[in-house]
């Protein structure tokens, strides 16, 4: 086989018969020769000698040597070549006496998945064996060393003896990539299913390959491709310093996929707790759509926790994770005031279905729960410690024919601050699509008035508990729910009015019904003082109520351009709009939702049955209601050298301001509501601005209430006093490198950013991901809120303000190419302290890692000191050192 591979490396050597006829005229047998030969079918044929002045660059030479062509017999050979043979050298030449090839000069040899590359290469015909070395220059200089590829396997070594036969092979000086790291081996057997014995050698993540960083030094190791490396006694060296850190044995894995294995733990101490061993476990790999990581916590004074995590993918289907967590904490000594004793646990489920999957439906779940002292005792990030309230949330929809959609959902809401929880269980809703009853199927010409009513309904059903999480299940849950269902029917209808004007109308309906309703009484029993009984009556109860609408609106333009200077143009958007709403009063009898009882001095009072409900009642009093509203838009344009095409930018002086009031002809005094202006603007970009305001077109009584009907222009000759105003400034902003160059060269410079997309399987921690790209950065949050406040009181008028200040900042910076500093903190300036401050230092020590986390001062203080290598592969090797925050609880 080997004999093949020679002759299709030398095969641009081969002449044509032809060509061979013509060379024959003129040798003589005494002429320096060289051979050109036939070898296509796997043996000698047509042996020709020819002199040196006809050889070309690349034939084969022999130094005064004479061969016959009727005298050479070779016995034929069975064909052995598997695929084509590709080769390349700078020279090459063949001894036919010892059956030998050598090439010289950037030799490269391909042939099916191996590739061999050298300076100089040997091949033994006989043996089938290539030997491959590097050589040197005119200053000893070593160059081309001989790197072997077979597959997805590549190694380097200063020499390599390779049989193509037996695919067995013997490397010196080897540097071979195994997964995420570097094995480093004096002597290398290689067998035939890939396996290598290797004697003298080193394993190391680090790509430097003469002297890395760190490096776990052995006597002699096997090598079992997307499998393992298993060594003998194995001792740790760095900065090519031995260490006492020695082992009986290593184990190194060896696979790109994730695997089945012993998770190693971590050793921590905690105050009041002891020491202890956390996220001990395994990792079960069980296919590549599911996997199972089972941990566990265990501490000298009693304190224990298991963990289970699960990651589950099916491609264009579906994708999640489930966290199940439990833990006995246990701190101090028993009968001690500070003896703390408590379950906890925490189940975390998401799913999110792909869009392809199925398009009519969705299925998706979030759910987070939580004992309220599970943060305490139990390793959180920072954003659950900051987090006080959890959502959670599980959801079904889908498409019911043409008309109808469906949707489900199960919702937790917990506050682990006061320890109450909402639980709703289910929330459903069914709903269609806008239909026109009127309009033509096979419409000719333009739509009428009446094409455009049209109608929708929904339906909303919810079962809601509101409760404490120690008392949800310590008590019958039936008495604490709330249930109802709704159904609301608007009907909606669109005109235009001389091409300008929008005329809006609809007409609201609205159903309740629920299983219970309320019934008051005043008892009285002798010794005893008097009280109201509320009874819950069990039944079927319904209720409605309906309103009427009418808007007419219009959009009016106003542009005042400038022919000279920066400002080209301003333009204000006004949007008029008058509307009339009316409701009936559903207190009266009639409708039965209101009754009354007669309290102990003899009076009635009213209520309504439906008091404490799901979605309340009908409210009472009826309302015959005229709106007026004025929104503003203001817009100015300038000229802009940075736009090339149109030259110009348009920059918002107001995005919106608005002005608003109502008239209730229904009401038999103080009509008027209150006249409320609202606005909001972007100063500049992350810089945003809001405002309302209201004011009071009647009097306040002496006691500062809106009892008198007495209009202001009646009293004190104005139309409306100053009631409240509120300002709310907010500043979101970003500087680093980036901020200070211009539009044209951000574009033009592509900064590739690293992407933290783990897959499925990883479990990581995002707080540990730092962006050695970004030089530095300076993030502000502030925000301002100013309250304004004109009381009356006793004939006089008093005013209250009150500012409400908040500040966060964060940022990083690269001390130099190598350092990190992050920080994170903020200012209340309601106590005039700093708020949660976290402080961290990180270097890069190229195949290892060093990080400071520092939470200085407040009730969640603690420090994390930690030193590991980058691979993944051996990030369970670290040395680590942490004050726990629950030392402080």
């Amino acid at each position: 086989m080997l004999f093949v591979l020679m002759v299709f490396i030398l095969s641009n050597t081969l002449m044509t018969s032809a060509q061979i006829e013509q060379k024959q005229q003129g040798i003589n047998k005494n002429d320096s020769v060289s051979l050109s030969v036939d070898l296509t079918k796997g043996s000698f044929q047509n042996i020709i000698i020819l002199p040196d002045s006809l050889l070309t660059h690349d034939s084969i030479k022999f130094d005064t040597l004479y061969v016959d062509a009727d005298s050479i017999k070779l016995k034929e050979e069975k064909e052995f070549l598997e695929t084509k043979v590709i080769r390349s050298s700078d020279s090459s030449t063949l001894n036919m006496r010892e059956r030998k090839a050598y090439l010289f000069g950037n030799a490269d040899v391909t042939y099916g998945d191996i590739n061999l590359k050298s300076a100089y290469m040997e091949i033994d015909f006989e043996l089938k064996t290539v030997f491959a070395t590097g050589l040197k220059d005119s200053t000893g200089k070593e160059y081309g060393l001989p790197v072997f590829k077979e597959g997805e396997t590549t190694f380097s070594a200063e020499e390599i003896t390779y049989n193509f036969e037996t695919k067995k092979g013997l490397v010196y000086n080897v540097v071979t990539k195994e997964g995420e790291g570097y094995l480093h081996g004096t002597i290398v057997k290689k067998l035939e299913d890939d396996a290598m014995y290797i004697k003298d050698g080193w394993f190391t993540t680090c790509d430097q390959n003469d002297h890395p960083h760190f490096a776990f030094k052995f006597g002699k190791a096997k090598v079992i491709p997307d499998d393992k490396i298993v060594t003998g006694p194995v001792y740790l060296m760095i900065e090519d310093i031995p260490t006492p850190l020695a082992l009986p044995f290593g184990w190194f894995p060896n696979m790109d996929k994730r695997r089945s294995g012993i998770v190693i733990p971590t050793i921590n101490q905690k105050t009041g707790i002891g020491f202890g061993l956390e996220k001990g476990g395994y990792y079960w790999y069980i296919n590549d759509n599911v996997d199972l990581k089972l941990t566990g916590d265990i501490f000298t004074r009693g304190s224990w926790a298991v963990q289970a995590e699960s990651r589950y993918a099916k491609r264009y289907k579906f994708n999640g994770n489930v966290l199940l967590s439990y833990a006995k904490n246990i701190k101090g000594d028993q009968g001690t005031p500070d003896y703390f004793n408590e379950s906890n646990y925490r189940i975390v489920w998401q799913h999110q279905q792909d869009l392809k999957a199925r398009p009519n439906s969705r299925f998706s779940a979030n759910v987070n729960i939580q004992s309220s002292n599970y943060q305490r005792f139990n390793s959180v990030s920072t954003n659950d410690y900051l987090t006080t309230s959890y959502t959670s949330s599980i959801a079904y929809s889908t498409k019911l024919g043409k008309v109808f959609n469906f949707s489900a959902n199960a919702g937790y809401v917990q506050n682990t601050s006061n320890k109450t929880i909402s639980l709703t269980l289910p929330k459903i809703s069914l709903s269609t699509i806008q239909i026109y009853p009127f309009r033509r199927k096979n419409r000719v010409g333009s739509i009428k008035w009446y094409e455009n009513i049209n109608i929708t309904y929904t339906m909303n059903a919810e079962n809601k508990i509101s409760t404490t999480d120690s008392t949800l299940f310590a008590e019958p849950i039936y008495p604490k729910m709330k249930y109802g269902m709704k159904h609301t029917i608007p009907i909606k209808s669109s005109v235009k009015l001389l091409k300008f004007i929008n005329w809006n109308n609809s007409i609201n309906y609205t159903e309740y019904w629920y299983g219970k309703a309320l019934e008051k009484s005043l008892v009285s029993e002798y010794d005893a003082a008097d009280y109201v009984k509320t009874d819950t009556l069990n039944n079927f109860f319904a209720t409605r109520e309906f309103s009427l609408s009418s808007d007419l609106s219009t959009t009016l333009y106003g542009i005042f351009a400038f022919k000279k200077g920066f400002l080209q143009a301003i333009r204000h958007v006004l949007k008029p709009s008058v509307g009339f709403s009316f409701r009936p009063d559903f207190g009266d009898p009639f409708w039965g939702n209101y009754k009354t009882y007669e309290n102990a001095n003899g009076n009635e009072v009213r209520y309504n049955r439906y008091e404490g409900s799901l979605y309340g009642g009908p409210d009472d009093g009826m309302s015959g209601r005229m709106n007026f509203a004025l929104n503003n838009n203001l817009e100015m344009k300038v000229r802009n050298r940075a736009d090339t095409i149109t030259g110009s930018k348009k920059i918002k002086l107001i995005n919106s301001f608005t002005i608003g009031t109502s008239y209730d002809f229904a009401k038999d005094s103080l009509r008027w509501a209150k006249l409320s202006l609202t606005g909001n603007s972007t100063i500049i970009n992350g810089l945003q601005v809001s405002y309302n305001a209201s004011f009071d077109p009647y009097i306040l009584d002496s006691t500062g209430t809106r009892n008198l009907n007495q209009t202001e222009w009646d009293v004190n000759k104005r139309l409306f006093r100053f009631n409240d105003a509120t300002w709310n400034i907010g500043l979101n902003y970003t500087i680093n490198p980036e901020t200070f160059k211009s539009k044209k060269k951000r574009d033009s410079e592509v900064v590739q950013k690293p992407i933290r997309t783990p897959n499925m399987y990883e479990f990581y921690d995002p707080e540990l991901f730092i962006d050695w790209n970004v030089k530095w950065t300076v993030s502000f949050n502030y925000s301002l809120s100013y309250t304004r406040n004109l009381l009356y009181r006793n004939n006089e008028y008093s005013k209250e303000r009150r500012v409400i200040q908040t500040l966060g900042f964060s940022g990083n910076t690269n001390i130099t190419p190598k350092w990190k500093i992050t920080f994170s903190s903020g200012f209340d300036f309601e106590s005039k302290k700093f708020t949660y401050t976290t402080i961290g230092l990180y270097r890069d020590l190229h195949c290892w890692e060093m990080s400071f986390n520092w939470t200085p001062f407040g009730f969640n203080s603690q420090w994390n000191f930690s030193i590991k290598i980058k691979a993944n592969m051996l990030k369970d090797f670290e040395l680590k050192k942490k004050k726990d925050a629950s030392d402080n609880w």
